[in-house]
């Protein structure tokens, strides 16, 4: 995770996240018309110290609290902005975590990711700025599962397979 440090240190930012969400949650349920008032929820976090699946639970416990019903519709729920894309050190991973956030909430209308400046990034252009990248093992293995997923789905066709300066 991150620039080093252990899966199990993200669980403590994850609850205490969790925690504060299920405080909002109760009041959406206990204050008639707060809903209404809400919109959107703002994720800006420094991606490479804590990545984003770390805000996972919280957001989805809130995305559940803009329930249709009552006048509201699936396009009336709480808006999402994640800033995701935008601190990373190698493209690969940028763009995984673009897609993984993509899926894991599925967007919708009045959602968005924050700059995404990875989407914009012309690999050719990366690869000559700044070479080849070192990446930890696990961002590694996730680049690799990830792009599978892309080959499996037919997203990603076989001569457009990533090139890795390991392979």
């Amino acid at each position: 995770p991150g620039s080093g440090g252990s899966w199990s240190a993200l669980l403590t930012p994850a609850l205490n996240y969790f925690q504060e969400a299920s405080v909002l949650y109760d009041l959406l349920e206990q204050v008639p018309g707060l809903a209404s008032y809400l919109v959107g929820i703002d994720v800006a976090n420094v991606e490479t110290a804590l990545p984003n699946f770390v805000f996972y639970p919280a957001m989805s416990l809130l995305r559940g609290a803009w329930r249709p019903g009552a006048g509201r519709t699936t396009r009336q729920s709480l808006g999402l902005t994640f800033h995701a894309g935008e601190d990373f050190f190698d493209l690969v991973s940028a763009l995984r975590e673009i897609d993984t956030l993509l899926e894991s909430f599925r967007f919708h209308e009045g959602d968005r990711i924050g700059h995404g400046f990875a989407l914009g990034v012309n690999p050719d252009w990366w690869r000559l700025r700044y070479g080849p990248t070192t990446v930890s093992l696990e961002n590694d293995v996730l680049n690799r599962l990830w792009e599978w997923k892309l080959l499996r789905e037919g997203i990603l066709a076989p001569e457009g397979a990533i090139q890795r300066e390991s392979d």
